[in-house]
C-alpha cells in the first residue's frame, strides 16, 4: 500500500470504541453482518443504514462519522434511489409487503425504543 494513502480507522465518534471483525449488526430484514464491511448497506435487502448504534456506549450516530481519515462522502449521492418512494401525500411508502411482519427499528412490541431529541423514528436498542 502506498505511504501517501491515509490509514482508514473505524471507531465510534462518541466513545472511540473500535468494532472488532466479529461484531455484527442486524437489519430490519433480519440479516446480521458487519456493517462496516459494506459501508452500512445490508447485503441481503440493500437497505442503507444512515445511522449506526455503538455496541459500547449505545449511542446512535451517522454511519459516515465512524470512518476517520477519509475524504468527505456525499451520503445523499451514495444512497440515491434507496429511499422508499413518496406517496401522493408526500410520505415515504412502506417497504413491507402485504402480510409482512414489522421487524427492527420502530417495532415497539419486540424491542425497547430510544428516541432522539429531534423527532425521529424510534431505534432498536442492542441487547
Amino acid at each position: 500500500m502506498s505511504d501517501f494513502l491515509p490509514r482508514m480507522e473505524i471507531y465510534c465518534p462518541e466513545c472511540e470504541w473500535e468494532p472488532p471483525s466479529s461484531a455484527t449488526w442486524t437489519c430490519e430484514c433480519g440479516h446480521s453482518w458487519h456493517t462496516f464491511d459494506t459501508h452500512g448497506r445490508c447485503p441481503e435487502c440493500g437497505t442503507v443504514w444512515r445511522e449506526t448504534q455503538c455496541h459500547e456506549c449505545r449511542a446512535w450516530s451517522p454511519h459516515h462519522d465512524w470512518y476517520h481519515d477519509l475524504p468527505p462522502v456525499d451520503v445523499d449521492a451514495v444512497t440515491e434511489g434507496q429511499e422508499a418512494p413518496l406517496t401522493e401525500g408526500g410520505h415515504h411508502r412502506s417497504r413491507l409487503r402485504s402480510g409482512a411482519r414489522l421487524r427492527g427499528p420502530g417495532a415497539p412490541d419486540r424491542f425497547p425504543a430510544v428516541t432522539t431529541a429531534t423527532a425521529r423514528a424510534p431505534r432498536r436498542v442492542l441487547p
